[in-house]
């Protein structure tokens, strides 16, 4: 009996920070999951349904009937994209912040504020990324310019094979 005592003890001393660093990751896990929901998931619709809208009000060269499907059918299938994504970006929060950082993200996004902010870091967030669009595709082409005037490519400016033009 004093054998299972000591056994029972050893597996208590090596598995107890497991357990409860296992409750930890759980505990920032749900937390994490709670802080996407406030700060994305309930505002994510209506704004990416009213950025289809207009963007696609600017677009005057697809006929009439293709741009009310694309209003029709674009928002649900990016939505779903961006559900992937909402999921897939949750054990990054969890892994990154703390507890008491969740706890904290998580009450300020439950009030009125956090909501307002959450809602505008998406609008920000998508005109950022009509900025960056012509921005990388700067970086692109003049990376592969110099790429390519070192290295083989394609007529496409594709590599080729890596070897040296220079040398």
């Amino acid at each position: 009996m004093r054998v299972f005592a000591v056994l029972f003890a050893a597996v208590l001393m090596v598995a107890g920070p497991a357990l409860a660093q296992d409750e930890g990751a759980s505990r920032r896990m749900a937390l994490a999951e709670r802080y996407v929901q406030l700060s994305v998931g309930d505002h994510l619709a209506d704004v990416l349904e009213a950025q289809v809208r207009d963007e696609l009000l600017k677009t005057d060269n697809l006929p009439a009937a293709e741009r009310a499907w694309m209003a029709e059918n674009m928002p649900g299938i990016l939505m779903r994209a961006m559900e992937g994504l909402m999921a897939d970006v949750v054990p990054l929060y969890a892994e990154r912040f703390t507890e008491t950082e969740l706890e904290a993200l998580v009450a300020f996004f439950e009030g009125p504020m956090g909501q307002s902010i959450a809602v505008k870091q998406m609008e920000v967030g998508i005109e950022m990324q009509e900025l960056m669009t012509p921005v990388l595709s700067a970086f692109l082409i003049e990376l592969m310019t110099k790429y390519c005037a070192e290295f083989a490519c394609d007529p496409n400016g594709l590599p080729t094979a890596s070897k040296s033009r220079t040398r």
